[in-house]
């Protein structure tokens, strides 16, 4: 989520590979305390945001020393657990804080990092995660990691501006594209969509499952844009694009803020939950009492719902730790603990905290209505078999699909290039692809 930039290609080339570790080095600054005399401090690397969450876990636990690292690039934490792996003394962190496919990048048989940790937490925690919400965290049977928020998809819409227009809310993607038509002709100008960046990927070809990222078996991943599931997203959102209606700048760009954000110019948008408050009303600043939550679109030929996610991370634990019990401990207490969780910054993984967070969502009257439950639902819709995979499909999308589409190409003119690169790029991380 936040921090969650996108990702470029991956880095080639030993003397890139140097520079990051360089970058890497200078990058982790030491913000915790010494440790207490006789005990080995738990090194914890995480983000800034986070950063406040484990200085209070060290208050309310000043028996378990911790030395706190903090840095933005999280894409390099693959590349410090080699170079502690090569390391006389190891040296590794023993919790890290990262989306679960940076997770997943380090658990293959050259990195051997995370702990499995099934043997360590009860099923009774394990059961208060939402439905699903742990699949990411899964690699080969092994549960590598604890999820700490989700980035759930769903439809965030302007309930005024709609009722003012006299538009009904879409329930399927159908009716959306139909509204999207209506509104380019009704109310140019408007927009109920982007197609600017890989929300793109993870708002419109996730819930279409669209297999660039499906395990079929152990390091065995299927990836086919001929698909139906792929091409239908294209053929739903063409129209949208040549209308105007779907704009091709990322919805953060200062650019998509100035021309529809600050003109309150977004009558609709498919975007994960965080959206509300760090974008629609931070960002955009979105009128008080307009701003409504839609449960995630489905397709009119399927009944099932499914949503995406763009962002949310997890807590990883060190299989090298020297003190299993407090490492798994601390990312217990990061992912489920309600006096954390429950005024954090992101829709928390863990039910209990989720419930407790609502009531924290926002003060004041800034939502049309209370969104609550609707982000409750559609945390338990993320679909499981858009799996997290070691390569970085989201940055390649926004090369090889969303750049044609922004220099005017239709949105299929990159799939051949995107698959290939793709196949390309999984295979050089061990995968053997399927169609």
């Amino acid at each position: 989520m936040l921090g969650n930039a996108m990702r470029r290609a991956p880095v080639r080339g030993r003397r890139l590979t140097l520079l990051a570790l360089a970058l890497l080095a200078v990058a982790l600054a030491s913000c915790g305390g010494p440790a207490a005399a006789g005990r080995e401090p738990l090194v914890v690397v995480v983000d800034s945001t986070r950063l406040e969450g484990v200085q209070k876990y060290q208050k309310l636990h000043p028996d378990v020393p911790l030395r706190i690292q903090v840095f933005a690039d999280r894409s390099a934490i693959p590349t410090r657990v080699l170079l502690d792996n090569y390391a006389a003394d190891g040296g590794w962190p023993d919790v890290f804080f990262a989306e679960p496919n940076i997770v997943a990048r380090t658990a293959d048989r050259v990195h051997d990092y995370p702990l499995d940790l099934r043997p360590y937490v009860s099923a009774k925690v394990l059961d208060g995660f939402f439905p699903g919400s742990l699949s990411s965290c899964e690699v080969d049977g092994k549960l590598v990691c604890l999820r700490n928020d989700l980035a759930q998809g769903m439809l965030w819409y302007n309930a005024d501006l709609m009722a003012k227009f006299g538009y009904d809310v879409p329930t399927t993607w159908e009716e959306y594209q139909k509204l999207g038509l209506r509104v380019a002709k009704e109310h140019p100008g408007y927009v109920t969509g982007a197609f600017g960046d890989a929300q793109a990927l993870t708002m419109y070809f996730w819930p279409s499952r669209c297999p660039i990222a499906q395990i079929v078996g152990r390091d065995k991943v299927r990836i086919n844009l001929d698909k139906p599931e792929c091409t239908r997203v294209a053929r739903l959102f063409e129209p949208l694009v040549e209308a105007g209606v779907v704009t091709t700048v990322n919805p953060l760009d200062a650019s998509f803020v100035q021309k529809y954000g600050a003109t309150n110019k977004v009558l609709m948008l498919p975007a994960a939950s965080w959206f509300a408050e760090y974008v629609f009303r931070e960002v955009y600043k979105t009128p008080p009492g307009q701003l409504a939550a839609a449960m995630p679109l489905r397709w009119e030929s399927e009944r099932e719902i499914r949503t995406g996610a763009h962002g949310g991370a997890a807590w990883m634990v060190s299989r090298h730790t020297k003190n299993v019990r407090a490492a798994v401990d601390l990312a217990v207490w990061m992912s489920t603990a309600t006096e954390y969780q429950g005024t954090g910054p992101t829709f928390p993984a863990y039910m209990p905290a989720a419930d407790a967070w609502a009531e924290h969502l926002s003060d004041g009257d800034f939502f049309a209505t209370n969104p609550y439950p609707v982000m409750r639902k559609a945390a338990g819709l993320i679909d499981p078999i858009f799996d997290s995979v070691r390569y970085d499909a989201p940055a390649l999308f926004e090369t090889d699909v969303v750049g044609p589409v922004i220099r005017g190409h239709a949105i299929d003119s990159g799939f051949a290039t995107y698959e290939s690169h793709l196949t390309q790029l999984a295979q050089a991380y061990g995968y053997t692809v399927v169609r």
